[in-house]
């Protein structure tokens, strides 16, 4: 997995960003959100963890297009 922090121009806060860097770690990411209705995600190895909601995210990702990640 790969982070980084961002901060944009029209907001106050930074934000973390995380992606797979294979293509069988997006795979796992997408299989993921498609078969839980929460996704435990855990950032870095000193790093906090969150869940984040899965709900209607099959419907998203195909309606998207499939490549959004």
């Amino acid at each position: 997995m790969v982070e980084s922090c961002n901060e944009f121009q029209d907001s106050s806060g930074e934000y973390t960003s995380a992606g797979a860097l294979t293509d069988a770690g997006q795979q796992f990411i997408v299989n993921e959100f498609k078969r839980k209705n929460v996704v435990h995600v855990k950032f870095g190895p000193n790093g906090g963890a969150v869940n984040f909601s899965a709900k209607g995210f099959t419907k998203a990702w195909n309606n998207g297009g499939g490549d959004a990640l």
